[in-house]
C-alpha cells in the first residue's frame, strides 16, 4: 500500500521542484473533514488546520489560484474522486508540483485484496462514510490501496503528501462513534475512528498508508502524523501535526532559507512532544516519512508566501 500507515495520521509529500515554472500547472488539494453525515461526531480544529495549510502551501510556492480546498460535506466519496481527477490528474505535466493534504479521522477496514499481513487496510474517513448493512464494514472510505491508485494516475514526478490522521487504535478505544467527546485530557482528541466489529491490527511497522502495489514510488514522498501504534491528536486550535509543520516552515521562511524534509519531521516531532508534555494532552506521537524520493530532492524550497 503506498506506505500505508498514515499515522497517519496523515502526508504524501510528492516533493517539489526547486523553482516553479512560469507555465507550470502546480496544484494543491487541501482536504479536511470534521463533520459527518451518519455519525454523531465532530472533530475539532479542522478549519484551523486548513487555514494553516493554505498558508503553508503558499510558502511552498503555490499561488492562491493553484490551491483548492474541500471541507466537510464536500469531502464525500464521489466528489472527492471527481475533484482529485479534475484537479490533480487532468492537465498535469511531469514537471508540475503536486501537494495533497488531508486532515480528519483515519481507521482500519478488512483487507480486501490480501496484500496486508495484518489483515487490515488503512483508510481515511469521509463525510458520507457509513456502516454496511451487516454492520461489519465501512462504506465510502478512502482505502490506502485506492489512494495509491489515484496517486499513480497523477502525471507529476514531484508529489508531496501530508496526512494528518491516524489509523491504529491498539492503545485504547480512541474516538468511538458512540461518543464524540472521548479525549485524553478534555483538551485533545484522537484522530482514530473506531466502529463496531472493526478489524484490529496489533502488528507494528507493517505496511505504509499507500500500499504494496507496484508503483512509481520515486515520484512521491509522504509525511504522516504518527507511527503505527500511536494516536495523532487534535485540539480546538488545530491538530498538533499540522500546527508543528506550519510553525517550522514559517520560521524557515522568516529566516529566508530552504528546509529539508528530515528537518521538518524532526522539529515537528519536537513541537508535538513539547505541546503534549507541557499541556498534559496524553501520549506523544511521532511523524513518519515514507516514499522513495532521492536525497537530492529532499530539500523543500520556500518562497515567502
Amino acid at each position: 500500500m503506498l506506505q500505508k500507515h498514515f499515522n497517519i495520521t496523515a502526508i504524501l509529500l510528492m516533493l517539489l521542484l526547486p523553482i516553479p515554472s512560469l507555465y507550470a500547472q502546480n496544484r494543491a488539494l487541501l482536504v479536511g473533514v470534521g463533520d459527518y453525515a451518519y455519525w454523531p461526531l465532530q472533530l475539532p480544529g479542522v478549519q484551523k488546520d486548513l487555514d494553516m495549510m493554505q498558508q503553508t502551501a503558499q510558502y511552498l510556492g503555490f499561488r492562491h489560484d493553484q490551491i483548492k480546498i474541500l471541507q466537510h460535506d464536500a469531502v464525500n466519496y464521489k466528489n472527492l474522486h471527481t475533484v482529485f481527477q479534475q484537479w490533480l490528474i487532468q492537465g498535469v505535466k511531469p514537471t508540475d508540483r503536486i501537494l495533497f493534504y488531508f486532515t480528519g479521522h483515519g481507521t482500519q477496514i478488512p483487507d480486501q485484496d490480501g496484500d496486508e499481513i495484518d489483515k487490515a487496510d488503512e483508510a481515511l474517513v469521509l463525510y458520507d462514510t457509513q456502516l454496511s448493512a451487516n454492520k461489519k464494514a465501512l462504506l465510502n472510505v478512502l482505502r490506502d490501496d485506492e489512494l495509491a491508485d489515484l496517486l499513480n494516475q497523477i502525471p507529476s514526478n514531484n508529489i508531496l503528501l501530508l496526512v494528518d490522521a491516524c489509523h491504529n487504535g491498539t492503545s485504547d478505544k480512541s474516538l468511538s462513534f458512540q461518543n464524540n467527546n472521548i479525549s485524553l485530557s478534555g483538551k485533545a482528541v484522537s484522530k482514530f475512528f473506531e466502529y463496531p466489529n472493526m478489524p484490529r491490527s496489533y502488528l507494528k511497522n507493517t505496511t505504509p498508508l499507500v500500499g504494496n502495489k507496484e508503483q512509481n514510488n520515486d515520484k512521491y514522498i509522504i509525511l504522516t502524523a504518527a507511527a503505527d501504534d500511536e494516536k495523532a491528536l487534535t485540539t480546538k486550535n488545530g491538530s498538533l501535526f499540522t500546527r508543528g509543520i506550519f510553525q517550522i516552515i514559517q520560521q524557515a521562511v522568516q529566516q529566508k532559507r530552504n528546509i529539508s524534509l528530515k528537518e521538518i519531521q524532526t522539529k515537528t516531532a519536537r513541537y508535538i512532544e513539547n505541546k503534549i508534555l507541557t499541556e498534559k494532552l496524553g501520549a506523544i506521537h511521532h511523524p513518519q516519512i515514507g516514499g522513495n524520493i532521492p536525497k537530492s530532492r529532499m530539500i523543500i524550497p520556500l518562497f515567502g508566501g
